[in-house]
């Protein structure tokens, strides 16, 4: 199978570090990240490396994720990998500053 790439991108009327310091937390992920319930984050916090383990909920069902940070550039890159369930799935944000908002891609 090919791999599938989605792009989508908005405006989040916050200043580049808020929206940066929201996204890496893994304990406030629940607030932002469709489907997910909990974040058990790494013993350490360091960035690139970090391994977090993610329950989502979907349809009712239950499913653990892993995910591993592969970009931390603050405020303006930030990315993991999926190391359990969709092996090998990346995400990734890059941050734009615009005046009094932050373009999120």
């Amino acid at each position: 199978m090919r791999p599938v790439s989605f792009t989508y991108s908005g405006t989040v009327g916050a200043p580049i570090d808020r929206v940066f310091a929201l996204i890496t937390d893994p304990a406030r992920m629940p607030e932002w990240l469709p489907g997910c319930r909990s974040v058990t984050p790494a013993p350490k916090l360091t960035g690139k490396g970090d391994r977090h383990r993610i329950l989502f909920e979907r349809d009712g069902r239950r499913v653990d994720a892993e995910i591993e940070i592969i970009d931390y550039n603050p405020p303006y890159t930030y990315g993991w990998v999926e190391i359990r369930r969709r092996k090998g799935a990346r995400t990734y944000f890059a941050l734009q500053f615009q005046g009094g908002a932050t373009k999120v891609t």
